[in-house]
Parts: structure tokens; C-alpha cells; sequence
């Protein structure tokens, strides 16, 4: 730490049951941190700012980058970092942080148990169930695991995982990532996958490219049985 830095370190909004593990750390350094209620005390406490740990509910734009008179790193809890001006933040000297294995194995499992569900028709036999009908005939469509096409975009941690478990279970898994050497399942271009899977299952980054990645003409040419499932950004 800067001998002249007498900053603090500040937490975004959260949704945790607690940041105790975080105060521990503080004291141990020396420092005090501070939790921000809501973006406008986060943009306002920026100022005083030695280290910035950011979560989904704050942002580091632009303009708050530019405030920063002592900041020795951005933190991103997690792995997305797109509420943060990284470029901004490059420009000003500031390094930003993510944490690359932050709940891969969660999300992961989240996606497969999700492509499961939906192209089990869980979710429909739990709603007739509820009805008091019987859902029998809701099998008829679901296809077997062994028979289901799977189609995963993003071969990064969490996508690669989730295509493993797919093929575990004896399912034909094509993925798409021009920036990721892989050789565990086929390769197949975005527009063979979204054509011909059952499940597609995304796992992006959301950039300029990646934004509206199944977007109207995708869905047109996709099956009217399959199924998406999206553990990446929104966009």
C-alpha cells in the first residue's frame, strides 16, 4: 500500500448475507472498508477509493475512473466484467481484476441441470401435476439423452464443463469458440449449431460481438422443440 494512501477499500451494492470475511481482510491490512448502499454513494465514495471491489449491482464507468486519485486495482467479484470501462480504466493506469474460477462448477451445473429440465419437459409435467392432469403424454416428445444434439457456445471454463457432462450422459455435443483450442467434442460454426441442436446452451462473454447472438433470424432457423438455455449475460 501507498505510504500516502490513507483510501478505503469499497464494496459496490451487494445481495450477500454478509461481508464479514471481507472486513477480516480489511483489518488485517489496515484498512477500513466501506459497502456502498446504492450506485449513487458508490460513484460519490470513488474518490477515496484504494482498491474498488466491484459486484453485478455497482458500476465503474467512465466518469468514475476519471475520479480516481489512488486506486491501486478494480476487482470484479466474479468473471463478467462488462459494468466496468476496462478501457477507461487502462488509460488511467488502474489494473482490473476478475476471478476466473469464481462458481464455474455452479453455473456449470446450473446450465445442464436447466438443458436437462426443459428438454425433459420437467416443468410441464410438474405444471399438469399441479392441474391434478395426468402428463404422461408429455414424454412422448422429450427425447432420450443419447439422441439429444447439444450445442454450446463459449468453451471457456463454465462451457466446457457443461459439455463434458453432456457427453457423459451420451449426448452429441458441437461447440463453437474461435479463441479455444478443443478437441473433447466437435466443432461446428454458430449458425450448424443453433440449426441443428436441441439444447443450445450459452456460455459468452458479452461484447459487441456476442450481444443479440440468437437474435430473430437465429431463432427462425432453429427446431421449434429446441431449447436455450443462457448462463452468460442478458444481452
Amino acid at each position: 500500500m501507498s505510504e500516502k494512501s490513507s483510501g478505503i477499500i469499497l464494496v459496490s451494492p451487494h445481495q450477500f448475507p454478509d461481508v464479514a470475511r471481507e472486513q477480516e481482510l480489511a483489518k488485517i491490512v489496515g484498512m477500513e472498508m466501506v459497502v456502498a448502499k446504492d450506485q449513487t454513494e458508490f460513484s460519490s465514495l470513488m474518490p477515496r477509493a484504494r482498491i474498488v471491489m466491484v459486484t453485478p449491482y455497482g458500476k465503474v464507468r467512465a466518469e468514475e475512473i476519471a475520479r480516481l486519485s489512488d486506486c491501486a486495482a478494480i476487482v470484479r467479484y466474479g468473471i463478467g466484467y462488462d459494468n466496468i470501462d476496462v478501457l477507461a480504466a487502462k488509460a488511467a493506469g488502474v489494473p482490473v481484476s476478475i476471478v476466473p474460477d469464481a462458481s464455474t462448477e455452479e453455473v456449470a451445473s446450473h446450465a445442464f441441470a436447466m438443458g436437462l429440465a426443459l428438454a425433459r419437459r420437467i416443468q410441464q409435467g410438474y405444471a399438469a401435476i399441479l392441474a391434478g392432469a395426468w402428463a404422461g403424454k408429455i414424454g412422448y416428445d422429450a427425447p432420450k439423452l443419447t439422441r439429444l444434439k447439444i450445442g454450446i457456445l463459449g468453451m471457456g471454463r463454465i462451457g466446457r464443463m457443461t459439455a463434458n457432462w453432456w457427453k457423459a450422459v451420451g449426448s452429441e455435443v458441437t461447440a463453437y469458440d474461435p479463441f479455444v483450442d478443443f478437441e473433447e467434442v466437435a466443432q461446428g460454426t454458430v449458425e450448424e449449431i443453433v440449426k441443428t441442436s436441441d439444447v443450445l446452451s450459452l456460455h459468452l462473454p458479452l461484447t459487441d460481438e456476442t450481444r443479440n447472438i440468437v437474435d430473430a433470424a437465429a431463432l427462425r432457423t432453429m427446431k421449434r422443440s429446441s431449447v436455450i438455455v443462457n448462463v452468460s449475460r442478458g444481452g
